[in-house]
Parts: C-alpha cells; structure tokens; sequence
C-alpha cells in the first residue's frame, strides 16, 4: 500500500510526485509572471496536481490533432508556469521539443522550425519576435497556440487546454529535448538529448 509521501515506482517523475504530494508546490518562479489578458492576475506558482493536469491536457490536445511520439513541438515563451507545462506534456505524450531561444529574431526562429520540422509551435505574445513570426511560418507548424494574448491563426493555449482530456496518457517512452547550439560558427545545430527514463 502507497503512503501518503511515497510514489508508485512506474511512470513519469512528474505524476509520481503528483500522486504522493498532489499540493505540493512543483513550479516557483523568482519573479512575478505577468497576467495573460486584462483583469487576470499573474501566478507564480503551480501544485504537482495543477502541473500534472495541464501537462496532461496538452499531450492529449496534440495527440488529438494528429501528433505521435517523436514529433518536434517548439516553443518560445518567456519563463512561467506555463512554460513547465508545455515541457512535461510533451515529455508524458513522448514529443520530442525544442525550446527556442527569446532573444532570437524572427528569421533565426523560422530556421530552427523549418530545420527541425516542428508540427506544432507554443508561442508566447509577449516575445518581441511574435507578431512578425507569426505573420509566417514554415508550413510544416500546422498546430499553432498562442499564449498570453491573440496571435493571428493561432489557437488560444488556455481555451484549447480547458476542453482537452484530463486523462493520462498511456505510458511510454519519454519525450527527448532537442536543443539547438548558439550558431557561432553558423546555423544552429540541433542536439538530442536523452531523457533519463523516470526522472
């Protein structure tokens, strides 16, 4: 029998903890995030059971639109809550994703896209290269969320998560981290990282 500060040894770290210690806090940002849209105030923190959820509901949402293990999702997002939300789904749902650098201008975005063949883009409107980015992009980003604010042909990230499956996705491999190098001595290279099953 599981005790109330143990986890079951299989799956995801992320719902071991939310299984053990459901209001335990999971995500602490060092400064205040912004409220995405008028009259929202800005969280800066998440539960392991808030996390898991949402985690949860992006994974499904992707897997509904057609996403299988391996597909790249991209995002580009200041750091917030969100941002851990988007990483731990597509860990649970076994995307591979790349976490695109905010100092980045539009053109240098559009390559990393384009050369990693994302299939769907989380985008915050709070970048700087938004707007423009989202003006065009590669065909092959045929999902496309926006966070914190409306992006044109961008799908609302909170209104799309509110209506997708809260029900965990059947275990298997975890997504991997592709991250791409600074550039210096050209275009950025893209690197897989393996992700320690587990943890």
């Amino acid at each position: 029998m599981t005790g109330p500060t143990e986890a079951p040894e299989a799956g995801p770290a992320l719902y071991r903890h939310a299984d053990a210690n459901p209001d335990r806090v999971a995500v602490v940002l060092g400064r205040r995030e912004p409220a995405s849209g008028p009259g929202e105030s800005g969280t800066r923190t998440a539960t392991y059971r808030e996390l898991a959820d949402r985690a949860t509901r992006l994974a499904n949402l992707l897997t509904e639109r057609g996403l299988v293990p391996g597909d790249v999702v991209a995002l580009l997002s200041e750091p917030s809550v969100r941002y851990h939300e988007v990483v731990w789904a597509c860990r649970v749902g076994g995307f591979s994703y790349t976490t695109v650098s905010t100092q980045l201008g539009a053109d240098e975005v559009r390559y990393i896209l384009s050369d990693s063949g994302a299939k769907a883009l989380v985008l915050s409107g709070a970048v700087r290269s938004a707007t423009d980015l989202a003006a065009d992009l590669p065909d092959t980003v045929l999902h496309r969320l926006a966070q914190r604010g409306p992006l044109p042909g961008f799908e609302d990230y909170d209104e799309a998560l509110r209506s997708a499956s809260a029900t965990r996705p059947t275990p298997g491999p975890e997504g991997q981290l592709l991250q791409y190098s600074s550039g210096t001595t050209g275009r950025p290279k893209g690197i897989v990282r393996d992700v320690p099953a587990g943890t």
